[in-house]
Formats: C-alpha cells, structure tokens, sequence
C-alpha cells in the first residue's frame, strides 16, 4: 500500500459480491483496507450504521476490518457495506448477502468397484465422497455368510466393522 494518501483495498478477492449461507450459520466479512493516516473503517447493515462500540449480540465487529454476523436466518439476507475513509478520501463495498435454508441430501459418491484378484494379493478399495453438504462419516463393512445366508432371520446383514 502507499505511504500516504486515501484508503485502499488490501485484497480484493476478499471482497465477494455476495455470500450464501445455510440458516443458523455465520459469516464473516473482511474489509482490509490500508491508507495514511489509518483509515477508519464503518460498517452498515442496510442504511444503518453499526456502533462497533456496542458491537455485540448478532453482530461483532472484529479489529475494525471484519463483521461477524450470527446465527443466520432469512431476515439476515440483505446487504452491508464497509466505508473505509482517512482526510484523504474514502472507498467502499457493499457485500449482499443472501441465506439460504439447508436442503439435506444424500451424499454423492464414487465406488467402490468390485475387483476380482488371485489368492493372498493386496486389493485396495477407494471410496471418494464427491458432493455432501454435511461432513460425510464413511464407514466400511464386511459381508461375511452363516450357513450359506448373508441375513439372519430378521433380514439383517451379516457384518463386521473394519477399522481404517
């Protein structure tokens, strides 16, 4: 950044046109700016100002470049904007923010494949999680017979859990 003069961006990747979030979540907005003086930096929901010296509750605003905003719902989706200004101009961006409700879904996955080997060779099974909007918990089991039957009378498997 320069030594002297009005507020700039540090990084404008940081700087998101907009940000989705599933319901009950939060976010986090960063506006890194630099400039000479220090650029004093004010952030607004909307219209309305938010008192960093009162920050707290559902929003937090954090060293001055960050606000925080928890526990998202529906009437959170709206825009805000950080003002960044110093005696020799001022910059802003506005970031809309929309929330939007989880919809669960089964993951989408690859694999395993079946595989045929000869006798006491190594096989390796791979199963990669391709799409999951939780954090997936992959579990690996082993069939295995009781007089000639993969089930027992209650239609239940036969397993074992292999640790990985």
């Amino acid at each position: 950044c320069i030594i002297s003069g009005p507020p700039q961006f540090k990084d404008k990747g940081e700087l998101n046109e907009w940000i989705a979030r599933p319901s009950q979540a939060s976010v986090d907005f960063k506006c890194s700016v630099c400039g000479s003086p220090e650029p004093n930096i004010t952030w607004y929901v909307g219209d309305r100002q938010i008192n960093s010296a009162v920050s707290g509750g559902k929003y937090k605003v954090k060293r001055k470049i960050s606000l925080v905003v928890e526990g998202l719902t529906k009437k959170d989706a709206t825009e805000y904007t950080c003002v960044a200004q110093n005696e020799h101009g001022f910059i802003n961006h506005t970031f809309e923010l929309k929330v939007i409700d989880r919809v669960l879904t089964k993951p989408v996955i690859h694999g395993p494949v079946n595989q045929t080997v000869t006798y006491m060779d190594d096989v390796k099974f791979e199963c990669k999680v391709v799409m999951s909007d939780l954090q997936p918990h992959i579990q690996w089991l082993k069939h295995y017979q009781v007089n000639g039957s993969f089930e027992n009378e209650n239609e239940d498997p036969y397993v074992h859990i292999i640790q990985v």
